[in-house]
């Protein structure tokens, strides 16, 4: 086939599979190499680990200890609040006249205003801290 005056020689340039260009043949995967054994630790390793869980054991145990002194601290405080919510309450509902002492040291007797927003300051209280 002759192409026209000036164009390039398409088919020579088009490449053709040979052998050359073939992808390489798979490779089969090696054998697996048999687990070679762990090496037995030393007596001196031992106790090393032994010393070592040991003292992880002690830290835990300390840890354990810190922590339920903490949460007994914390019930005691809750249940503290909760009695003297529910004694607030308590006095809040009475009905009476209630007195308090301002930031001058001044006695006054609470607006009907005051002792609700105390009421409902104490009923919040009393709801988180008695269960």
């Amino acid at each position: 086939m002759k192409q026209p005056p000036g164009t390039p020689q398409a088919v020579d340039k088009v490449l053709y599979p040979s052998p050359a260009n073939e992808l390489p043949a798979p490779v089969a995967p090696a054998a697996p190499t048999p687990a070679s054994p762990a090496p037995e630790p030393s007596a001196k390793e031992d106790a090393e680990n032994a010393a070592h869980d040991k003292a992880l054991e002690a830290q835990r145990k300390a840890d354990e200890a810190e922590r339920k002194k903490q949460e007994d601290l914390q019930a005691k405080a809750r249940q503290e609040n909760c009695q003297r919510a529910r004694a607030a309450q308590a006095s809040l509902q009475s009905g009476g006249l209630v007195t308090y002492v301002n930031e001058k040291g001044e006695r006054g007797i609470m607006t009907e205003e005051r002792r609700q927003a105390d009421l409902q300051r104490a009923q919040k209280i009393v709801k988180d801290n008695c269960k």
